[in-house]
């Protein structure tokens, strides 16, 4: 997994970000570039604490788990929920 901390890996983060165009295709799941950078970019914010958000129940009854799998050094499946 990419750490932001690692100069390298953050390197290689933006170049894969610079290389996004407005015609790129997704390569799994169905949102064009610009919902995916605005997706991608709402965990950021909500570190730097610029976003709020409310723990529901579905939060208290899987965030552990959900926590354990994000955290993991395992990729991402395809077509899982947001």
């Amino acid at each position: 997994m990419y750490n932001l901390y690692n100069k390298q890996d953050n390197l290689k983060m933006v170049e894969r970000i610079s290389g996004i165009s407005s015609d790129s295709k997704a390569l799994w799941g169905k949102m064009n570039v610009a919902q995916m950078l605005y997706h991608c970019r709402q965990p950021i914010l909500a570190g730097l604490g610029e976003i709020k958000s409310k723990r529901k129940l579905i939060g208290y009854l899987f965030g552990s788990l959900a926590k354990k799998q994000m955290l993991s050094d395992k990729p991402f499946k395809k077509g899982l929920p947001t």
